[in-house]
This record gives structure tokens, C-alpha cells and sequence, in this order.
């Protein structure tokens, strides 16, 4: 009798093990494929950007590396060539084209962070982001060649500066005659710098922007009321030469003295003959002479 009781029990347990291992089995049979579900769901984005991936506004969701680099560089990189900055100064404007600075975004940078977001995670946590698509935005930095900028200012200020003119006066059998001063006009360098650079950006909502440059009067250094303190003549002086004995002198002399007449040397200057005639080139009206080494 306790035989037979030992029996049922042993029978009872070994059903109850073999059900254990059975459920158990369907357990881990229903997680591998459940893991390998979600390993092959995560398999199908390694080439791709995860969803929410967002540059710029630009969603890359499910994009490959290649993909998001074409439609970023179609979205910017090819518009951004097409803006210009028109660049206006006492009536006189230049327009800056963006293709002639380098315009550059990092695009390439942005889309291997972007594409690598995720990445790194667990296969679990890959799989929450597939699912969930929680946003994650990137930005462009937008840069260009600042050395062009010099060369567009140069160009506008030779359109615009204006040196002063001095007054002179000139004084013929005792009758004085004033000839007026005029204020010269210089565009604000560093305003102009300024405002170019930071009108300069990589925002493609407004093609072109139009800035205004100020700029700022030159005073003559002799006014006409400097000299109707002059009330007549101190002194002269006459010399003379054998003329055409070499035509080049000739020619020489008359430049020379086209360049220092009418120099109206103020109280407390020097004058010097060198820096009023300048340069002695043909451009300038001067010419090959004769010059004389020693003195017999």
C-alpha cells in the first residue's frame, strides 16, 4: 500500500517538473523571439537616422548618411549661393553675392552626429527610440571667408570717400582772389565692417538684405577764412633757365613746379619738396633729363 502511495507521489512530481520545464521552455522560446524580433526591427535601421532626428527643421527620421547630406545640401548649401547683401552708402551701393565669400555648413559633421545618435545604446534601448521617436535636433553652423569682406569695403569706399579741398589764394597786381573751401566725405570703416558681418548669416528666409553704411565729413585743413588773414604780398622770388637745352628738363621743371604751386605753407609746418612733388614717373608727367655730377 505505501508502495503504491510512493508511486502516485513520484508520478505526480515528475508531471509537475516536465510541466515546469515545458512552461519554462515556452517562456524562453517566447523571449529569444521576442529578442530576435527586436534584433532584427534594429537590424533595419544601423544605415538609417533614428526617428525624431530633426536638422534644422529638416526631418532626417529613417534617412541614410547619404540621403540626409543630399537633401541638406539641396535645402541650403545650393540656396545659400543665390543671396546677396546690397550694401548702400551716401547714394553709392555694392551687392555682395554670397557664392563669392565660400559660403560653408557643417553638414557633414551634423549628419555623422545625427546618424550616430542612438547608436551606441543597448539593444533594448534601440528599440525604445524606434519606437518612441523622441526628437532630437541639430543645428547648422554657417561660415564663410572673411577676408573677401575686405575686398567689398575697399570697393565701396572708393566709391564713396571724398577728400577735402582746401582753400587757396592767389594774388595778381595787388588784387587777392580766394578760391572756397569743400568738406571731403569718408564712409565709417568700422561701421561698414560691422554691420557687413553681422548681416552676413546663413538664414535663407529673406534672399536678399539691404543695409545703409554712415559716414562722416572731412574737414578741409585751410578754409577760406584762414586766408583773408592774408592781405598781401611778402616777398618774391624769379629765377631762369637756357630753355630747350634738354627738353627733358624742360619737361621735368613744369611738372615739378605744377605739383608745389599754390602750397600754402601754415604757421609751425615744414615743407618738404620731395613729399609735395612725389613720385618722378612718366604716369605722373615727368621724364628722362640730364643731370649734372659735378660743378666746374
Amino acid at each position: 500500500m505505501r508502495r503504491r502511495d510512493r508511486t502516485k507521489k513520484l508520478t505526480i512530481g515528475t508531471k509537475l517538473g516536465i510541466a515546469t520545464a515545458i512552461i519554462a521552455g515556452i517562456i524562453l522560446t517566447i523571449f529569444i523571439t521576442y529578442v530576435m524580433t527586436i534584433k532584427n526591427k534594429v537590424e533595419q535601421w544601423n544605415n538609417k537616422m533614428y526617428p525624431g532626428v530633426i536638422v534644422n527643421d529638416i526631418n532626417l527620421s529613417g534617412k541614410t548618411k547619404e540621403e540626409a547630406t543630399e537633401l541638406l545640401n539641396t535645402n541650403f548649401s545650393n540656396i545659400i549661393t543665390d543671396k546677396n547683401l546690397i550694401v548702400k552708402s551716401n547714394g553709392e551701393e555694392i551687392k555682395i553675392n554670397y557664392n563669392e565669400l565660400n559660403p560653408h555648413y557643417n553638414i557633414d559633421e551634423v549628419v555623422n552626429e545625427a546618424f550616430n545618435y542612438g547608436k551606441s545604446e543597448n539593444l533594448f534601448a534601440k528599440n525604445d527610440l524606434i519606437n518612441q521617436g523622441a526628437p532630437k535636433r541639430y543645428t547648422l553652423q554657417f561660415t564663410y571667408n572673411e577676408d573677401k569682406i575686405k575686398e567689398y569695403e575697399n570697393q565701396l569706399a572708393s566709391k564713396v570717400n571724398r577728400n577735402p579741398k582746401n582753400a587757396s589764394i592767389s594774388i595778381n597786381n595787388g588784387s587777392i582772389s580766394i578760391k572756397n573751401d569743400a568738406y571731403g566725405i569718408k564712409i565709417n570703416e568700422d561701421e561698414m565692417t560691422k554691420l557687413i558681418k553681422a548681416n552676413i548669416n546663413g538664414n535663407l528666409e529673406k534672399e536678399d538684405t539691404t543695409i545703409e553704411i554712415p559716414t562722416e565729413e572731412v574737414a578741409p585743413k585751410v578754409t577760406k577764412d584762414m586766408l583773408t588773414k592774408i592781405d598781401g604780398i611778402i616777398s618774391t622770388f624769379t629765377s631762369s633757365f637756357a630753355h630747350n637745352s634738354q627738353p627733358g628738363r624742360d619737361k621735368n621743371l613744369y611738372a615739378a613746379t605744377k605739383y608745389v604751386n599754390g602750397t600754402l605753407i601754415l604757421p609751425g609746418e615744414v615743407f618738404s619738396y620731395n613729399e609735395t612733388v612725389g613720385e618722378r614717373t612718366k604716369a605722373r608727367g615727368f621724364d628722362y633729363g640730364g643731370i649734372r655730377l659735378e660743378i666746374r
